[in-house]
């Protein structure tokens, strides 16, 4: 995780703007990400995270871990 992630609370605009950087812009793959649930959400989809502060901030750090291959 970064330190960004745990010192600063990601606001909707700064995850929305990460998430459309590492999806390429590419709207139709992103809203299948966030629809699909995921285990490692223990079946919870991205999108239902985005409305509380501490949803986002768990969905940053897993694009964190996507973005430097610490997934599966």
């Amino acid at each position: 995780m970064s330190a960004e992630s745990g010192n600063v609370k990601i606001t909707d605009e700064k995850l929305q703007q990460e998430l459309r950087i590492f999806f390429g812009n590419d709207d139709a793959t992103l809203n299948e990400w966030l629809d699909l649930p995921l285990p490692i959400l223990s079946g919870q989809c991205p999108r239902n995270m985005l409305n509380t502060t501490e949803g986002r901030q768990r969905l940053y750090q897993i694009l964190e871990e996507m973005k430097f291959g610490e997934m599966a």
